[in-house]
């Protein structure tokens, strides 16, 4: 309701939350924002260029121009005919360095091995 009555909407994670994982969380509210009945298209417009219009730094982030902030997500697919793309990307370009889904992989795996060495054992003690 609140899209179809024109309210500018933001997409995001309340980071933090220790039920919210940054860079995973999204995914789950883009297809949310899509399942509610907004327009693809619409959702990624959402989570790009109107995050950077509401930060007031539109033409800076969320577009692909000249002089504009390169941060860009290269996929195998077209997220306006599958969101599920934009979990597996083929790379990404952050401050003008390249990552590549090998490399992305990677950091994933020693992410995961470092929080599991970090969990406590579950021996059911307290």
């Amino acid at each position: 309701m609140l899209y179809d009555a024109g309210v500018p909407l933001l997409i995001g994670t309340d980071t933090p939350n220790p039920f919210v994982i940054p860079g995973f969380a999204i995914h789950d509210e883009l297809a949310a924002f899509v399942d509610a009945g907004i327009p693809v298209d619409e959702v990624l417009r959402i989570a790009t260029a109107d995050a950077a219009k509401f930060l007031r730094e539109e033409g800076q982030w969320g577009v692909v121009a000249a002089d504009a902030r390169a941060d860009l997500v290269l996929l195998d697919g077209d997220p306006r005919d599958d969101l599920s793309v934009l979990r597996r990307p083929a790379g990404v370009m952050v401050n003008g360095h390249w990552y590549d889904s090998a490399i992305l992989s990677d950091a994933l795996d020693k992410l995961r091995e470092r929080i599991a060495g970090s969990e406590p054992a579950s021996d059911g003690a307290r």
